[in-house]
């Protein structure tokens, strides 16, 4: 279990600014597993003005927040040093936020006046910041001015004395704050597509560490969903994989329950990769016999799992940025769907999902054959999730329990063709199915073993065909429906 899980997000944010007193190789080794970049130095609060150091201190809420040491503001160059103030807090996309974070990237720390400007031009927004733009040059010029008298060469003041040095500074402001105005337009409209919301109340289950996850709902509704969820594994032969899966999801769910049901062991073998895997905290590991199958793994899982609803997985995926648990389970609750899928991303490809519908047809031959047509269902908007529904969806995705304990999966398969039997199934039980596309699941197979490949190349075509009355299966590939 990574350390940083186990620190308050408070804690670890506070120590990932530099402003809890531990040393800088401290501060930056907790960065690094957060995924930041090492501080250079840390500023502290200086106790009076002729302690100051030259390194900035940004006053935001009344508190001090350590920024990195280096260059300065193009409005001051952090000249003057912020005190305690009441100064509002930027809102993060607002064209004032967009210009500090310009600065910032730079390496330029910013004073007091330049924060109050930031909040007054977050309050503006950006059809009044452009309103204002004279304004908001010449309220930076001075500063930038001494700035550059104290730090450029000689030439510079030179030049400044006959006002070619101002000239070049108030186009060079310009183009920061018209670059901050197009940056926070962009982000505005983004969010207007892709509502983002604060994820206080999810934040038992979203690890702070992969902190570019964006929910697309509301943060209550999503701590509740994943409140009564359990991820289900059914795991065969690829314990790597399995082991790299387990790590990316506590990534970003680090106390989402796992049940994993594995039959990779015949009697009296044992792992230590399994026995690791299965000592992770929130983990729930069913060992079966040797070989049970596919089927009756999931069976297994969902039978052992007391959640309302379940995420199915398989061994060889990997969550990533872009792997929203909560898009799928939206539907459940919001549109009384029984199976919403996600994305699969193979090997690095387009992401896709199965988008169509089962149908039989009998040839002049008297034979049957199974198909599938291409549906071109609308996109429905819940809860700012887009989804479409579907007869089949790939082996990602979430479900209602009570449903797969009422229609399990056929034992009698061990793998291969079990897929669209079960979906058969669901169909012929007037399952409500569909899938979205704001969820999304990588997939590779570089972990599968010689001794699982073999395995997995057993067919049941036969017994498939037998059981459903068809001569064939025929499944088009213009079903699948691109992604991202």
């Amino acid at each position: 279990m990574n350390e940083c899980d186990r620190i308050p997000v408070g804690h670890l944010r506070s120590i990932c600014e530099g402003t809890t007193g531990l040393p800088l190789d401290k501060v930056n080794a907790y960065r690094e597993r957060w995924g930041l970049r090492p501080l250079a130095e840390i500023a502290t609060v200086p106790a009076t003005a002729s302690q100051r150091p030259s390194s900035a201190v940004v006053a935001r809420s009344g508190t001090q927040v350590a920024r990195r040491v280096g260059g300065g503001c193009r409005s001051c160059g952090g000249r003057k040093q912020a005190q305690p103030t009441s100064i509002p807090r930027t809102d993060g996309f607002g064209p004032g936020s967009k210009l500090l974070a310009i600065y910032e990237a730079a390496g330029m720390p910013h004073c007091e006046e330049c924060l109050k400007l930031a909040a007054r031009m977050d309050e503006w927004g950006v059809a009044g910041c452009r309103k204002r733009l004279r304004e908001i040059v010449d309220d930076i010029l001075p500063r930038a001015k001494e700035w550059v008298a104290e730090h450029k060469p000689w030439m510079h003041r030179l030049a400044a004395g006959v006002g070619i040095e101002s000239t070049a500074l108030r186009l060079a402001i310009n183009r920061d704050v018209r670059r901050a105005i197009a940056s926070s337009e962009a982000e505005q409209k983004q969010r207007l597509r892709t509502p983002q919301t604060n994820t206080a109340a999810v934040r038992p289950f979203l690890a702070v560490a992969d902190r570019e996850l964006t929910w697309k709902t509301d943060s209550r509704l999503a701590g509740e969903l994943l409140g009564k969820t359990t991820i289900v594994i059914k795991s065969f032969k690829r314990l790597e994989g399995l082991a790299a899966f387990i790590g990316s999801i506590r990534r970003i769910y680090p106390s989402i329950p796992v049940c994993i049901v594995d039959d990779s062991f015949r009697r009296g073998e044992t792992s230590e990769l399994a026995d690791s895997i299965a000592k992770t905290p929130y983990v729930d590991w069913v060992s079966l016999p040797y070989d049970s199958g596919l089927c009756t793994g999931r069976n297994a899982a969902v039978k052992h799992c007391t959640s309302e609803y379940i995420i199915l997985c398989d061994d060889d995926f990997i969550f990533d940025k872009h792997t929203d648990l909560v898009a799928m389970l939206i539907p459940l609750e919001k549109l009384g769907l029984d199976i919403c899928g996600g994305l699969v991303r193979r090997d690095g490809k387009t992401a896709s999902n199965w988008c169509g519908s089962l149908t039989w047809r009998t040839e002049k031959n008297g034979k049957s054959t199974l198909g599938m047509v291409a549906l071109r269902t609308p996109v429905q908007l819940v809860a700012g999730i887009r989804v479409r529904r579907t007869d089949v969806t790939y082996n990602f995705f979430a479900a209602r329990r009570q449903f797969l304990l009422d229609h399990p999966w056929d034992d009698r398969y061990k793998i291969s063709q079990e897929h669209i039997d079960s979906f058969i199934t669901w169909s012929r039980a007037k399952a409500k199915v569909g899938f979205t596309v704001d969820s999304v699941a990588g997939h590779s197979r570089k972990y599968d073993t010689p001794e699982y490949t073999r395995l997995r190349r057993r067919n049941f075509s036969k017994h498939f065909l037998a059981k459903w009355g068809l001569s064939s299966r025929r499944l088009l590939s213009v079903t699948r429906f691109p992604g991202f």
